[in-house]
């Protein structure tokens, strides 16, 4: 399964969230039960530092998982471009990006 290319607006200072459905080539939804899942953003790919996406779970066997970052972490972003991508890992230690794109931060005037 490729990568799914998919863009995201974060705006600086406010609570992000953004529910995703992991979907096959086909379309169906790929049953996420007993995977593990890791979300990063960098300011480029060859960034050391990077900030973690929480992650929830939302609807395991129909592929829903959502994507947060807390308003104290994104008041500490900088305006500007970012990548990011979303892993997952099955319980037999497969792993696959299946989400990668680019992050817009949009500074506020309030933060």
């Amino acid at each position: 399964m490729a990568a799914l290319p998919l863009n995201l607006v974060v705006e600086q200072g406010t609570d992000f969230e953004a529910s995703l459905t992991i979907k096959t080539a086909g379309g169906s939804a790929v049953n996420l039960t007993g995977y593990n899942a890791v979300a990063r953003m960098k300011k480029s790919y060859y960034s050391e530092s990077y900030t973690p996406f929480a992650i929830t779970w939302v609807d395991r066997p129909n592929g829903v998982i959502k994507l947060t970052l807390a308003n104290t972490v994104t008041s500490q972003l900088e305006g500007g471009r970012y990548v990011y991508d979303l892993t997952i890992e099955s319980a037999g230690a497969k792993k696959t990006r299946v989400i990668e794109g680019l992050v817009t931060v949009t500074p506020g005037a309030t933060t």
